[in-house]
C-alpha cells in the first residue's frame, strides 16, 4: 500500500520534485501561478527529456507572466480557461515504473518551492492505482479546459496584468482595467466557439461516415430468415422499411427538383417493397426496396388504352434503391419476377413481338444503357432466376450492343429479375449516411434516360 509522506519544509519539496523529475518519463503539473523560478526547473528536468505540460491559472502579475513566458519555451505551458479561478497546485511526475504524486499548498514559483510556509505530501503510485487514475483523468479535464499560451494570449495577459497593478487602489471600474478583463473574455470566448465549432464538425463528419445501413440490416435477408414470419425477424425487416422510408423523405424532394418523372406506388404502405409475407404473393423475403415509377394516373392511362391486351396490368420498370444479406443495389428494375407484361411489353418495345405494332427502339435502349454504363462503370444488365440457380446472366453496360440486349431479353421469361444495377458493400463510403443520398442521386440520373424508354408507353394504332 503506497504511503502518503508529509513535506512540510520546502527544501523538502524541492528536492523530492528534482529527484523524480530527474528521471521522468512525463511531467503534469496544474498551479496557480508560476514564476520564473518553474522554467528554471523545467528547464533542468528537460535535459532529461520529459514531456512537461504545466496548466497555471490566468490572474497573473506581470513577474509571475515573465515565468509563464519562459516556461512556454521548454514546455506546453496552457492557460485556464473555465468559469472559475483555477487555484490546484498538484504535480504528477511519471516515471517507468510509478508516478510521483505532490499535492498541497505550493505554487510552482519560488516562494513555493522555497520561501513560504507550505503543507505538502506525496506518494509514489504504481500505474493503475486508483488515485492516479483520479488525478489523471482530472488533469485531462483541465488540460481540455485550458489553451495553450500565445503571443495573443500573452499580450493580452501582460495587458491585464499591467493595469491590475497600476490601479490599485483605484475604483473597481477603471476603464482601462475594464478593457483589458474584456479582452481576456473575448479569447475565452473564441476559444470556446472554435471548440463547439470543431465538436460539432467532428460530430457531423463521424454521422456522415456511419453506414446508413447496419450489419442488422443486412442480416435481416440471411437464408434462414427468408420464410419466416417470426416476430423478431418481422421487426427486422421493418426496421429496414423503416429506414428506406428515411432516405425517401430526403429523395423525393430532389426527385421532384430535378423534375423528372418518378413516383412512389399509390400506396404509401407500397413505397417499399413488402416487409411481412403474403400468402399467394409474397412467399419469401430475401431483400426489400424502394421503388420508384410512373404515376398511378399513368398506369391507369395505360390500362384503360391497352384494356383487351393486358390483365392485371401492373408495369414494374422502375428505379430503385435494393438491399439484400450481402450488399446494396442502386440501379433500373426492367421486369419483375412473376409479371409477364413487363417481358410482354419489353419484347414488343424492342421489336421481338410483332404481334402488335409499336414503335421499336431497341438502338436507342441499347444507346441510353451504354452511355450509364460509361457514367457508372460497374454498372451491369443482369438476368437472375429466382431461384439462384446457374442460370444467370451478366454484362457490363459499357460492354452492351444490339446482339447481347436481344439475346439476354429472348432467354428472360417469367421466374427471373431483369435489371440495371450498380452494386456497394456494406462498408463502402459511398452508401455512408453522409453519402447514400448523392450516391442514390447520382445513379438514378445516369439511368434515368433508360427508364424513360423502357417505361414509356406507345400508342396504339
Amino acid at each position: 500500500m503506497p504511503q502518503w509522506t508529509p513535506l512540510l519544509e520546502t527544501a523538502d519539496l524541492l528536492h523530492c520534485f528534482q529527484e523524480a523529475t530527474a528521471g521522468a518519463l512525463r511531467v503534469r503539473i496544474a498551479s496557480a501561478f508560476v514564476s520564473p523560478f518553474a522554467a528554471q526547473r523545467i528547464l533542468e528536468a528537460s535535459e532529461h527529456g520529459p514531456r512537461t505540460t504545466v496548466v497555471v491559472g490566468r490572474d497573473l502579475t506581470t513577474h509571475q507572466l515573465e515565468g509563464l513566458e519562459l516556461l512556454s519555451r521548454h514546455c506546453d505551458a496552457r492557460i485556464w480557461i473555465g468559469d472559475a479561478s483555477f487555484h490546484p497546485k498538484v504535480y504528477l511526475i511519471e516515471a517507468a515504473e510509478f508516478t510521483r504524486v505532490i499535492i498541497g499548498s505550493s505554487n510552482f514559483t519560488a516562494g513555493g518551492f522555497s520561501t513560504n510556509v507550505e503543507a505538502n505530501v506525496f506518494a509514489d503510485l504504481p500505474p493503475g492505482h486508483a488515485t492516479l487514475d483520479s488525478l489523471l483523468e482530472r488533469f485531462e479535464q483541465w488540460e481540455t479546459n485550458s489553451v495553450s499560451l500565445t503571443d495573443e494570449w500573452l499580450r493580452a495577459l501582460r495587458a491585464a496584468a499591467e493595469v491590475t497593478e497600476v490601479a490599485e487602489g483605484l475604483v473597481e471600474e477603471d476603464g482601462q482595467a475594464v478593457r483589458a478583463r474584456a479582452r481576456i473574455q473575448s479569447l475565452i470566448a473564441a476559444e470556446k466557439s472554435r471548440r463547439e465549432s470543431e465538436q460539432a464538425a467532428a460530430r457531423a463528419r463521424e454521422a456522415a461516415s456511419r453506414p446508413f445501413f447496419r450489419p442488422e440490416h443486412f442480416a435481416a435477408f440471411v437464408p434462414t430468415k427468408h420464410r419466416s414470419e417470426d416476430g423478431p425477424v418481422v421487426l427486422e425487416r421493418k426496421a429496414v422499411t423503416q429506414r428506406f422510408l428515411e432516405l425517401h423523405e430526403e429523395l423525393m424532394p430532389r426527385i421532384r427538383a430535378a423534375g423528372w418523372d418518378l413516383h412512389p406506388h399509390h400506396k404509401e404502405q407500397n413505397t417499399t417493397s413488402s416487409w411481412h409475407l403474403v400468402p399467394g404473393i409474397v412467399p419469401q423475403i430475401s431483400a426489400i426496396w424502394l421503388s420508384y415509377g410512373r404515376s398511378h394516373e399513368r398506369f391507369k392511362e395505360l390500362k384503360d388504352r391497352e384494356a383487351d391486351d393486358v390483365q392485371g396490368f401492373f408495369n414494374h420498370t422502375k428505379l430503385q434503391v435494393l438491399i439484400n444479406e450481402r450488399q446494396l443495389l442502386f440501379g433500373l428494375m426492367i421486369a419483375q419476377r412473376n409479371n409477364e407484361w413487363d417481358r410482354d411489353y419489353l419484347r414488343k418495345k424492342l421489336g421481338l413481338d410483332t404481334s402488335t405494332v409499336v414503335i421499336a427502339e431497341p438502338d436507342r435502349v441499347v444507346e441510353v444503357l451504354r452511355a450509364a454504363g460509361t457514367a457508372e462503370p460497374t454498372a451491369y444488365l443482369e438476368r437472375e432466376p429466382h431461384d439462384n440457380s446457374e442460370d444467370k446472366e451478366q454484362i457490363l453496360l459499357r460492354d452492351l450492343n444490339l446482339d447481347a440486349l436481344l439475346a439476354i431479353v429472348r432467354r428472360d421469361q417469367r421466374g427471373n429479375w431483369l435489371g440495371a444495377w450498380v452494386d456497394y458493400s456494406p462498408a463502402d463510403a459511398a452508401v455512408s449516411e453522409g453519402a447514400i443520398l448523392a450516391t442514390t442521386m447520382r445513379v438514378f440520373e445516369h439511368l434515368y434516360p433508360a427508364f424513360e424508354l423502357l417505361a414509356s408507353y406507345p400508342r396504339k394504332r
